[in-house]
């Protein structure tokens, strides 16, 4: 008997899928507001990944530690894969021998060639946590606060030493994104807990005036990470106490959302092949880098499209074949 898939979590994978595409293609390395302000935009996107996870697997009647591991394995599995064909590749086409173990290494702290398995990485380290996390909101009394209180505190402390120094104390240049375990245990933690929140707002916010928060927040926040960045040096659409106000309305707005039928046919569609077009997507990316100069602006919203097109295309091809569909599923 096949599982029935929650339309709601698929979909806000595929907008997570749709926005981590956006957060790599209108790059704020162009110094231009408007695709700084739609890069920011797409800042919700790693955020919902964990929480649709946190949601998923912090709600089983039990999550053990083989659970984990077989998770675990499975994405070692694909990184693996993936950086074995590169080595391959590289020596036969370039003659040049890699360590395979540093190429995966690498991919887990955002280096080198697959870089975007840092997420990947991340997850692995969620998922250590995961049976421990499992037993503590399921055994005591207000442990879920307790433990977002507990994740919260980093972000904090981090978020006002970043205002009054005028400076960012952990970014992507000096910390390594994968380690910032804080904020994705934050994001898998709330997840979790959302699930037994949702009632609550349906109870006490209709779903008309939940949308316009949504929407007056998502569009706020850009014009917010913009002031920061401009005048105070610092910008955090993770751990920022705004992004994860913005990234919780996002998730909670869609979880309420009711799909029209041939709406949710295209989710139910899609949905399978997300993790696979976050794969490949900064490999089509690349491809793409190489042949086109981003001297205009307005490249990215032709690119945009593109990439995504083909991202899916391919997720789709690899996944139907037996040999294949391991390179894009989890």
């Amino acid at each position: 008997m096949t599982k029935k898939r929650n339309v709601n979590l698929d979909g806000l994978k595929l907008l997570a899928c749709f926005a981590v595409i956006g957060l790599h293609v209108f790059t704020y390395n162009y110094n231009n507001t408007i695709i700084t302000y739609i890069h920011y935009m797409c800042g919700y996107a790693v955020p919902i990944f964990f929480l649709v996870n946190g949601y998923l697997i912090l709600n089983k009647k039990e999550v053990t530690y083989t659970y984990t591991a077989k998770k675990i394995l499975k994405i070692l599995f694909l990184i693996v894969l993936w950086n074995l064909v590169y080595f391959l590749l590289k020596l036969v086409i370039k003659q040049q021998l890699e360590n395979p173990i540093i190429l995966v290494a690498e991919s887990l702290i955002q280096e080198g060639f697959f870089w975007q398995f840092w997420f990947l990485g991340a997850m692995i380290l969620t998922y250590l946590f995961a049976p421990l996390i499992h037993k503590v909101v399921n055994r005591f009394r207000y442990s879920y606060p307790l433990l977002l209180i507990l994740t919260l505190l980093p972000c904090i402390i981090i978020v006002c030493f970043n205002y009054l120094s005028k400076s960012q104390l952990l970014n992507d240049q000096n910390f390594i994104q994968t380690f910032m375990i804080w904020k994705w245990l934050l994001y898998f933690i709330l997840g979790g807990y959302l699930k037994h929140i949702i009632p609550w707002l349906n109870d006490k916010i209709s779903f008309p005036t939940h949308g316009v928060l949504t929407a007056i927040l998502f569009f706020w926040f850009p014009l917010y990470q913009l002031y920061a960045v401009n005048h105070i040096n610092f910008n955090d659409y993770y751990g920022d106490l705004v992004a994860i106000a913005n990234n919780t309305m996002i998730f909670t707005f869609f979880m309420r959302v009711n799909y029209k039928n041939k709406i949710s046919r295209i989710v139910e569609i899609l949905a399978p092949y997300s993790m696979g077009c976050y794969i490949l997507h900064p490999i089509v990316l690349k491809f793409i880098n190489r042949y086109i100069s981003y001297s205009c602006i307005y490249l990215p919203f032709l690119i945009y499209p593109i990439v995504t097109l083909i991202s899916f295309s391919s997720a789709y091809v690899l996944n139907r074949r037996k040999l294949t569909k391991y390179f894009v599923n989890l």
